[in-house]
């Protein structure tokens, strides 16, 4: 990379206008002010590849501010490259893709609507039939070395093995509603409890608090500890519960995903993007039919964890990695 490198671009108060007036082209990373310092020390591989593109192209970099008035600024901007870094909401633009970590490390979105459960990839069709079943099972076992023998999950987990679970459990993931939830849930957490509780019909329910639960929802959660009837609530690692469950419960949790790794199917009760790959309820009267759904239906996770991460997604680590960036950059129509 040149050695201008990326700079962050120091804005005042008034920054759409900003953006607008910058000359030439550029590539232009929106950016919160701890991952934008990251990114400006080169310590996020993603944006190194991304720098080191437009270097080659002779495009100056800039990282800005991730506000409302820039995310306006890109929208309508037909000059500059315009990436998105993080989960917020769906934006699209002319020259405007999302770039954020998925659900599980080493793979990135770099989508034109958004990421997670804004992503295109909840609107387009799942295809698993062009998957070759021998590179899908050796991509589940380089995940269950990355992921399951290391006990690695977004969060830091228990040690493997300190809580004993029972086999063919239901294991429920509970989430912490935030403002980048607004509108995702269909059920509501307790609700979602409850109606898995009705129609567990003899297997024990494991109920797994978020790693960040507020103090109101945590107690709620607790309340419904009863062993002798069936339902614990515990801080098992991640893994030790996927390994354990028959399937899981949650409203939209990444630890869903997590699941497909150790092939256990997904009741979802909200929008995600892997929804093709999980049954999804609307309300928790339609609890008993999932549970019936979820058990019978013939999942595919090796395929479709392929499909969304290889076929979808983009792989820092990977040989191709530059020149599927570079693709997905000029398929905006943005010349590099």
């Amino acid at each position: 990379m040149g050695a201008d490198g990326v700079r962050y671009l120091k804005q005042r108060r008034i920054l759409g206008p900003r953006l607008d007036r910058l000359s030439g082209r550029q590539v232009l990373i929106h950016a919160r002010r701890p991952v934008a310092e990251r990114i400006c020390a080169r310590e996020i591989d993603f944006f190194n590849a991304l720098a080191d593109l437009a270097d080659g192209a002779g495009l100056p970099v800039r990282v800005v501010a991730a506000s409302h008035a820039n995310r306006a600024a890109a929208a309508r901007d037909t000059r500059h490259l315009n990436v998105i870094m993080g989960a917020a909401g769906p934006l699209s633009g002319p020259h405007l893709l999302h770039a954020c970590p998925t659900y599980l490390h080493g793979f990135w979105y770099f989508d034109p609507l958004g990421a997670r459960h804004h992503s295109s990839l909840g609107h387009i069709p799942c295809d698993l039939s062009a998957v070759p079943p021998s590179e899908a099972a050796a991509l589940v076992t380089r995940l269950r070395s990355a992921l399951v023998v290391e006990n690695r999950s977004k969060y830091p987990q228990p040690e493997r093995g300190a809580v004993p679970l029972e086999q063919g459990s239901i294991a429920v993931f509970a989430q912490e509603p935030i403002p980048a939830t607004e509108g995702q849930f269909h059920i509501d957490l307790v609700s979602l409890i409850q109606a898995t509780i009705a129609s567990a019909g003899g297997r024990r329910v494991y109920l797994k608090p978020h790693p960040r639960q507020q103090p109101a929802l945590l107690e709620r959660i607790r309340a419904f500890h009863d062993p002798a009837r069936g339902v614990e609530v515990v801080e098992a690692s991640v893994h030790d519960l996927l390994a354990a469950c028959a399937f899981t419960v949650s409203q939209a949790s990444a630890v869903a995903f997590e699941g497909f790794v150790h092939g256990k199917p997904a009741i979802l009760a909200g929008v995600t993007d892997f929804a093709a790959n999980a049954v999804t309820i609307p309300d928790p009267a339609a609890m008993p039919s999932a549970m019936d759904q979820v058990m019978r239906r013939d999942f595919d996770h090796a395929r479709f964890l392929h499909w969304f991460l290889i076929g979808q997604c983009l792989e820092p680590d990977a040989p191709d990695f530059s020149a599927r960036l570079a693709a997905r950059i000029r398929a905006t129509g943005f010349p590099l």
